[in-house]
């Protein structure tokens, strides 16, 4: 009939459309598997071994090939600043109908293998002995195997987990490193492995396992870097597992060189380690030259760290897309475009480093979330890069901040450095990536963490980061730099009677106060005291008037990193608060782009 014949031609025209310009964009939400890890673990208690598992199997799973993420995991437990997070995140993409989430129904490992690979993407197992060497081979067999799971597809084994788990039981041995001639040996494993596997593995994304003795017996943090090995292994890393000893180190760890010896400049180091201080530094020391040259980073090369322990879920956001766009919104300017009052002292707080996907991965320790956000201006710390590397988690708070929410780079403005280390070549390489990353997601202000050298190698190098910076994008707006002599590594000790400083094209430079009136890592650095709040307003108070207005301060912390054992007055929101409400009425609460104006301002004010 006609009616039959036009309904036919209609049905036609519909699926001619689908086809040249694709589904809805409610047919394109992602079907994401969420497994449940917190009570996996409980339920059949697993060992380090068999969590590793798990998080290659996640990074497997979220490979670099695949357009959307596959699956996601509830892993509160090694999540130290935010234990509800990935369930915050589940609720908040499934509102959003970002994410359609399809919960894995067993709490077993086994559950997860074979409810969580529907495409059959592993190939089998790699089995390694981490009892050889009395028990010491697990330093080196482990990351190895690693190595080779997320180069040939493959799960790392145990005989112990083969004999636990019916399901490894039942699949092939692929590789089998157990009775290889090097694998009682760390130096034999690691020449081989450097032969063998590093020629393969990314260039641009480096990690460390951090599992040695004695910190696996000691330092919860080193357990907890466990938790990143999804992203690891979705990127080709290589797994490295080395100690970074020495607060100066002298010499970068042989096996760190050359592990490092060949990655592309501006590479990211992930994962954690014994000592951060000289990891920051054998890492910013290592890597090609842009022509190639192995080893030679002071020739504009090197790389940056990006603390990661604790961090579960990274192959997910960095695969997870943004509703209508490919890149991150950029952080919004909030300026309430007040005028400089010369009698005023100005504060603003700044919450944390800001070189960890850590912290917003837990939205700021939670603290993003919380109902009182916009109440008070913060000025919170975040990286740039992070938008480059994870764009959706970025995205988030590009798109959900609001009035009083201001923003910092820190420490080092696009990635874990210290400045004073650098050669100028290094400088260049770097602030030309942090001047595009700033123009392309804010923000322009920089916290340095105080590792820039002496007054003199400060200004230069401060000078110089700016122009190769303005050249590529833009210049920062303001530098901060903090109390950290107990890094020694080109330490900038600010002078207390001098903490506000001008370059000479007018950026400030604002020290933090340290001694007798300490504003650095609060609340810790209050100490033990009935009355947090009292403390800090009154050392605020008495930087404010021991200074000439109009003045600038800056308060750096109040984030916890871990939610055990906190004190309610000590609550960020509680201690900012009560901490505003008991300030001189002279001292004004700011954000960090409001200080970089008025500040720049003032100095103009006194040059004229």
């Amino acid at each position: 009939s006609i009616k039959t014949n036009m309904a036919t031609a209609i049905a036609l025209q519909v699926c001619v459309l689908v086809l040249l310009y694709g589904t809805s964009k409610a047919d394109n939400i992602p079907t994401v598997l969420f497994f449940d890890m917190d009570a996996t673990v409980l339920a059949e208690s697993l060992e380090y071994e068999e969590q590793l598992l798990a998080y290659v199997f996640e990074g497997l799973m979220n490979s670099v090939d695949e357009e959307q993420p596959q699956i996601m995991f509830n892993a509160g437990y090694m999540n130290f600043d935010w234990p509800g997070s990935d369930m915050y995140w589940n609720q908040y993409l499934t509102e959003q109908k970002r994410v359609n989430f399809k919960n894995i129904t067993s709490t077993t490992l086994c559950g997860l293998l074979n409810e969580g690979d529907p495409n059959q993407k592993i190939k089998g197992l790699v089995a390694y002995d981490p009892t050889l060497a009395e028990g010491n081979a697990r330093e080196w067999n482990l990351p190895i195997a690693v190595t080779i799971a997320n180069q040939q597809n493959l799960l790392p084994v145990t005989d112990m987990m083969i004999e636990k788990h019916t399901c490894l039981a039942s699949m092939n041995i692929v590789t089998d490193i157990r009775n290889a001639s090097w694998a009682s040996d760390s130096d034999s494993a690691w020449a081989w492995a450097f032969e063998t596997l590093l020629p393969k593995a990314s260039k641009t994304v480096a990690y460390n396992l951090y599992h040695y003795s004695p910190q696996i017996h000691s330092d919860p943090q080193s357990n907890a870097t466990l938790a990143n090995v999804d992203y690891a292994v979705q990127q080709k890393a290589f797994i490295m597992n080395f100690h970074t000893v020495g607060n100066p180190a002298t010499t970068v760890n042989p096996l760190f060189s050359q592990a490092l010896a060949h990655m592309e400049p501006l590479f990211s180091a992930f994962g954690w380690t014994d000592d951060e201080f000289a990891f920051v530094w054998m890492t910013l020391s290592s890597g090609a030259a842009p022509d190639g040259t192995p080893n030679s980073a002071s020739k504009g090369g090197g790389g940056a760290v990006f603390c990661s322990f604790a961090t579960p879920n990274l192959s997910f956001w960095k695969l997870l897309p943004i509703p209508g766009r490919k890149t991150s919104r950029k952080l919004p300017v909030y300026d309430r475009g007040m005028s400089l009052d010369k009698t005023k002292s100005y504060v603003m707080l700044e919450t944390n480093e800001g070189d960890t996907p850590r912290i917003v991965v837990s939205a700021f320790s939670k603290s993003w979330t919380d109902p009182r956000r916009g109440t008070l201006p913060v000025s919170w710390a975040i990286d740039p890069a992070l938008g480059e590397q994870f764009p959706a988690l970025f995205d988030y708070f590009a798109s959900t901040a609001g009035a009083n929410d201001s923003f910092v780079s820190g420490p080092g403005g696009c990635g874990y450095v210290y400045y004073g280390n650098l050669s100028d070549a290094q400088i260049k390489t770097f602030a030309a990536r942090c001047g595009r990353l700033m123009q392309q997601y804010g923000p322009a202000i920089i916290d340095t963490y105080g590792q820039t050298g002496d007054m003199s190698n400060t200004k230069s190098v401060l000078q110089n980061f700016s122009r190769y910076a303005s050249e590529s994008g833009v210049a920062p707006n303001m530098y901060i730099t903090q109390p950290t002599g107990v890094i020694k590594y080109a330490y900038f000790p600010c002078n207390q009677s001098n903490l506000d400083m001008w370059q000479p094209d007018g950026t400030p430079i604002i020290c933090t106060s340290s001694g007798r009136n300490n504003l650095f890592y609060i609340p810790g650095s209050l100490g033990r005291t009935s009355c947090p709040s009292c403390e800090l307003s009154k050392r605020i108070n008495a930087v404010a008037a021991a200074n000439e207005p109009p003045f600038f301060i800056t308060v750096y912390g109040g984030l916890k990193w871990t939610a055990k054992d906190e004190n309610p007055q000590e609550e960020f929101w509680t201690l900012w608060s009560d901490t505003i409400a008991k300030l001189n009425a002279s001292v004004i609460p700011v954000g960090a782009q409001e200080m970089a104006r008025l500040a720049k301002e003032a100095h103009a004010n006194v040059d004229n």
